[in-house]
């Protein structure tokens, strides 16, 4: 992922970062859906871009959520 982004406005739409704490230290299953849609059309775009393969793709990007998802709690995204 890319730097994640910050937001410090009330009342506007959660910060990558917020949503990444809410994942890491809460398991908010909200939060990181909220994060799989912002960041999916993104990895999935990368990935095709270098393998020209719509499924290798979408494997792909469906792995490195899962992977998220498992090593959440170690993860120090900034």
């Amino acid at each position: 992922m890319n730097s994640l982004k910050k937001n410090s406005t009330p009342n506007a739409i959660p910060a990558d970062i917020e949503l990444w704490e809410a994942v890491r230290h809460k398991d908010c299953k909200m939060s990181f859906s909220k994060l799989y849609d912002r960041y999916w059309s993104t990895i999935y775009t990368t990935s095709f871009s270098y393998l020209k393969n719509a499924e290798q793709s979408e494997e792909i990007t469906h792995d490195i959520f899962v992977n998220l998802w498992r090593r959440r709690h170690s993860l120090d995204i900034q």
